[in-house]
Parts: C-alpha cells; sequence; structure tokens
C-alpha cells in the first residue's frame, strides 16, 4: 500500500512536468501558428509553456496565443504586424530582435514578472491585467510603447515598476490609462527617464489609479496630466523626490483636476521639482499639495494660468492649493496668473511657505472670489520680479515670513498683513496699505520700504533701520498709526513723502 501511493505521487509529478513544455523556434522559423516550427512540434498555448526565439528561425506572431515565458536570443527576431494578442504569463525576456508595429503584449496572471534582457523592447500595446494590484511587473530593461492612441499603455490591474529604467509613451495622442479603481499603478522609481504623452488620472472608466514618482527619476509629461475621482476612487500622484517637467507651454493645459467636491484626488508632492510650463486647471475641486522640500516652478517664457473653474457658473470649489516653495521663473515679462474661470468661490486658502518671483517674471492675482475668511496665507516672499493684485479680489494677504527683494508690487488698493510671532526683515513694495500684527515680534527694514498710504503698527515693533520708509505718493502724505503696546522705531535715515 505505501508502494502504491509513492507510485501514485510520482505519477502525479510527472503529469504536472508534462504540463510545462519549452517550445523552441526551428525549422527557419515562421509562424507562431506552424507547429513545424516548434520543437517539440506543437503550438505553444499555454499559461504554463515557455517559448525559446532562436537565432536563425524568426516566429511571427499570427493569432492570439498564451504563454507564460518568452526568451529572444541573441541574434533572434519576434514579428508582430497585426492587432493580435500574446497573453504573458511569465517574464518577457528579449536578447534579440523584437518588431512589433502592431498588436498587444498582456501581462497577467498573479506572479510576480519581468521585462527585461540585453536589449530594450518597444511594445506597441503594453496591458497590465494581473490577479491584484499587489502583483507587479518590473521593468529591468528600457521600454517603449509606440501606438498612437489613447490606453496605449494600459494598467488595468498591478503595479508597473520602472525599476530604474527608462519608459516612454510619447506618440502624439498616446496615454497612459487604468479602469477607473484604484487596482492599477504606475511605480517611477530608482532613477531612469519616463516620457509621456498623455497620463489619463481622470474621473472616468478610464484613469490610472494611482502614480508614483521617487527620488532621481525624472519625468516628462509632453501634454497633459487628468487627475480626477471616478466612482469613490480617489485618484492621486504621489511624488517623493526626482523631477517632474509639464513640458505644454502658455494656455495648453499641463495640469487638470477633476471633480467631486473633495481635495483627496490630484498632485501630493513632499520632495522633488515640479515644473509647469503651461497651464494648470483646477475644476470644482482637487489638490496641489507640494509640502516638505517640495519645489513647485512656473517657468518658460510664455504667459501661463492657474484657472479655478467648474463645469457651470457659480457655486464653490473645494480645492487645496498649499506650497512649501512656489518659484515664479518666467522671463521676458511672461507672467503667471492666478485666476478664477467664471464665478467660482475658492473654500480654501492659497498657501505658499516660500514665494520667489525671478528677475523678468511677473506674477498676477486676478479677481478671486474667495469664501469668508479665506485668502493668501505666505511664509518668506523674495520679489524681483513684479506682483500684481487685482484690486478687486476680495482674499486677504497675510505674510508671516520675510518680505524682500527689489522688484515691484502693484498693490492696488489691497491690505497687505504681516503676521505672526517673529521679527522678520521687510524690504520693498510699494505697498498700498501695510499692517504689522506680529506680538512679540515685529518688521525690520533691511532696505528701503514706501506705503502708498496708511501704515499700521497694530502688535510687536516695526524698525527702519539706516534705511528710508517712504510714506505716501506724490503730493501725498500717508500716515503711521501705532497700536497701544506697539512700537515704531525711525533710526538712521528716517522717512518721508514720495514727490
Amino acid at each position: 500500500m505505501k508502494v502504491c501511493r509513492i507510485s501514485l505521487l510520482v505519477l502525479v509529478m510527472l503529469a504536472g512536468s508534462a504540463l510545462a513544455v519549452t517550445y523552441y523556434s526551428t525549422n527557419g522559423g515562421g509562424n507562431w501558428s506552424d507547429a513545424s516550427k516548434w520543437s517539440p512540434s506543437g503550438v505553444p498555448n499555454s499559461n504554463t509553456d515557455d517559448v525559446v526565439i532562436q537565432s536563425g528561425h524568426p516566429i511571427t506572431l499570427n493569432g492570439s496565443y498564451s504563454i507564460r515565458h518568452v526568451t529572444i536570443n541573441s541574434g533572434a527576431t519576434f514579428t508582430v504586424s497585426s492587432a493580435v494578442y500574446l497573453y504573458i504569463y511569465g517574464d518577457w525576456t528579449n536578447n534579440g530582435t523584437a518588431t512589433w508595429t502592431n498588436g498587444y503584449a498582456d501581462f497577467r496572471g498573479s506572479a510576480a514578472q519581468s521585462i527585461g534582457g540585453n536589449n530594450p523592447t518597444t511594445f506597441y500595446y503594453l496591458y497590465l491585467n494581473k490577479d491584484a494590484l499587489a502583483n507587479t511587473v518590473t521593468m529591468n530593461q528600457a521600454v517603449t510603447v509606440s501606438a498612437a492612441a489613447a490606453g496605449a499603455l494600459d494598467i488595468n490591474v498591478g503595479t508597473l515598476s520602472t525599476n530604474g529604467n527608462s519608459l516612454t509613451v510619447n506618440s502624439t495622442n498616446a496615454s497612459v490609462t487604468g479602469d477607473g479603481t484604484l487596482n492599477g499603478q504606475l511605480d517611477i522609481n530608482t532613477g531612469g527617464t519616463t516620457t509621456i504623452y498623455n497620463l489619463d488620472q481622470s474621473n472616468t472608466a478610464t484613469g490610472l489609479g494611482t502614480v508614483s514618482i521617487g527620488p532621481g527619476t525624472t519625468v516628462n509629461i509632453t501634454m497633459t496630466h487628468t487627475i480626477g475621482r471616478y466612482s469613490t476612487y480617489n485618484h492621486t500622484c504621489n511624488i517623493s523626490g526626482g523631477t517632474v517637467n509639464y513640458n505644454a507651454t502658455g494656455a495648453n493645459v499641463n495640469l487638470s483636476l477633476w471633480l467631486p467636491m473633495n481635495t483627496s484626488n490630484g498632485v501630493f508632492a513632499t520632495g522633488g521639482t515640479i515644473t509647469f510650463y503651461g497651464t494648470v486647471q483646477t475644476t470644482y475641486s482637487g489638490a496641489i499639495s507640494a509640502t516638505g522640500s517640495a519645489v513647485v516652478k512656473f517657468a518658460g517664457s510664455q504667459s501661463s494660468y492657474y484657472n479655478t473653474s467648474q463645469n457651470s457658473s457659480g457655486g464653490t470649489q473645494v480645492g487645496l492649493h498649499t506650497f512649501a516653495d512656489l518659484r515664479i521663473e518666467k522671463t521676458g515679462g511672461a507672467s503667471l496668473t492666478f485666476r478664477p474661470n467664471g464665478s467660482v468661490y475658492l473654500n480654501g486658502d492659497f498657501t505658499a511657505s516660500k514665494l520667489t518671483v525671478n528677475s523678468g517674471a511677473v506674477f498676477i492675482l486676478a479677481q478671486n472670489y474667495f469664501a469668508s475668511g479665506r485668502g493668501y496665507v505666505l511664509g518668506d516672499v523674495t520679489n524681483n520680479g513684479t506682483i500684481t493684485i487685482d484690486p478687486a479680489d476680495n482674499g486677504f494677504y497675510r505674510v508671516s515670513g520675510d518680505w524682500t527683494g527689489n522688484g515691484v508690487l502693484n498693490a492696488g488698493t489691497k491690505l497687505v498683513e504681516l503676521t505672526g510671532t517673529a521679527t522678520k526683515n521687510l524690504a520693498g513694495g510699494p505697498f498700498y496699505d501695510l499692517t504689522v500684527n506680529r506680538t512679540g515680534g515685529g518688521a525690520v527694514m533691511t532696505g528701503n520700504v514706501t506705503v502708498q498710504r496708511n501704515l499700521l503698527v497694530s502688535a510687536g515693533t516695526f524698525a527702519t533701520g539706516d534705511y528710508t520708509l517712504t510714506l505716501g505718493t506724490t503730493g501725498a502724505w500717508g500716515s503711521v498709526t501705532v497700536a497701544s503696546g506697539a512700537a515704531f522705531n525711525a533710526v538712521g535715515t528716517g522717512f518721508g513723502r514720495a514727490g
């Protein structure tokens, strides 16, 4: 009885081994469907079969088949020229030449998979339809997806890890997509350059759930990155490091944030540098949250916009506009304008811990409609260019850090309030109305300052130092008001009137 059991086990093991076949291309090669072109004779079509394409025996995929591992030997050729599928349940290893001018490489199953070999691979369409998000396809070699169509790279279920290798999906109108849920993820990590024409994380059934970008990587978005929420799924782009460039210029939309009214979908950066050369569009809601060491730049020689809008006029936008380090690096007088598209009430502050406007750049704060008690919350402001405030804007302007630089402030009729509890540096202007409200702190001039109308020291100390405080405009004096408990120290050069 014991012998019988052992024999039965051996038979089962042998039967299992028989199911796993490695086919080698032979007899001068030909079509995949031709059994005579494989050794052993047969047509590979099982997720337990492996194929090896040998030099001198090229294979053309002329139908849709399933396979486990695919190996293309050095000097060997594999061709796909029709709209057929190769369902891959194992690894893809390209040591020869793979020519995809059509067709679909569809990675499936629950096993960890890799795309590698000595040579890069250019697929036509590349799909991930794994069993679960945690099932990973890891790139061990550069990959290009060449189809000029939406969904050229379609990560429905599973995670594609670039693993320090370059990924290119940059044919005109090509896009990276998903299935609308959070079952798909693109993980750009450990270096390498990723170039994508359109990145679709939209509020539709084609939106990719999650994109993560890590240190050492470079990501180039050629046209548009769309992020939204589909059903109950908040789509996010999480950036912990690297360089992300949105390269479309001017009024072309770099980043579009869509429905619904929450701040859980969008771009969340804790590191890295993000540069926009074109326009950011937020509709109803969405977040740009760049905290920690993250730097956000608006650059280039063409004027662009940071739009807040809705599908219809009126209503409230629940948006998050938070920057640790915001830099306006436009050149030649080009501007970035923060503006509404329609009567949109912003139910959140525009926050920048550091705001830098370079020489030659213009930052325009247009007529925005902030909800009551909302406005601009700024830390350190360095203005070497031009900051222009629309007089009709209804938000407040609060600065808790330094205000320095040799640029121009066109304040209109708006009040700038210096807040916080520390003593900070102040230079530049001209301010229209300026209030110092810093209990236990204050403002010390480190350069000349102009206040066109009223300077109010409501809390803390205002000290001119060895610089000139100019009050008023040509022919009209401004005023200084010092509240009880506050102080105004005019030493050194002192102050005068414009004109």
